[in-house]
Parts: structure tokens; C-alpha cells; sequence
């Protein structure tokens, strides 16, 4: 709730949702495979494969989430350090 109510500094309405869908994607491959290794180990009475194609899809929906998050964060960064240059050369090299 904390996080909700205070995000990080310089995050917007996309960082925030995108940080929790991978959140939530981790979460389901984290109970899947919870399940795969319960199935495993006979404690529940399914068929340990079943859990394995759900788990491997939540890991990659985790990994797919982070991706955009990650090359839209470097987006961010491109444009900041144009901006820097150009303000260093018009201070410095007028």
C-alpha cells in the first residue's frame, strides 16, 4: 500500500502498472511451480506436468513485463542525456 500511495520519484501511471503485472506475473509462476513441486512429491493427487506449462508462461508474461519496463526506462534515459549534452554545450561552448 505503501508503494501504491508513494511510488518511486520520476515513475508515472505506466511504470507503476507495468511493476505490478510483473509482480503479479512472478506471483502465479511462483504458485504454479509451488503446485508442480506439491504434484511432484505426491502430497496432491494431479499430474506434476500439468503445473509445468502455466508456471513456464507466468515466468516468461514476468520477463515480457520487466523487458518493457526496462527499454522504456533506457527510452527515458536516452532522451535525458540528450538533453544534457545539448545544455552542457550551449553553457560551455556557446
Amino acid at each position: 500500500m505503501d508503494f501504491l500511495d508513494k511510488p518511486p520519484e520520476g515513475w508515472d501511471q505506466l511504470d507503476i502498472i507495468g511493476n505490478i503485472l510483473a509482480r503479479l506475473s512472478f506471483a502465479g509462476f511462483w504458485a504454479f511451480d509451488n503446485l508442480f513441486i506439491l504434484a511432484k512429491l505426491k502430497i496432491i493427487r494431479r499430474n506434476s506436468e500439468s503445473f509445468k506449462k502455466p508456471a513456464q508462461f507466468f515466468w516468461w508474461l514476468g520477463l515480457l513485463f520487466n523487458l518493457i519496463l526496462a527499454l522504456r526506462k533506457i527510452s527515458q534515459l536516452r532522451k535525458e542525456h540528450s538533453e544534457l549534452k545539448k545544455t552542457i554545450k550551449y553553457r560551455f561552448f556557446p
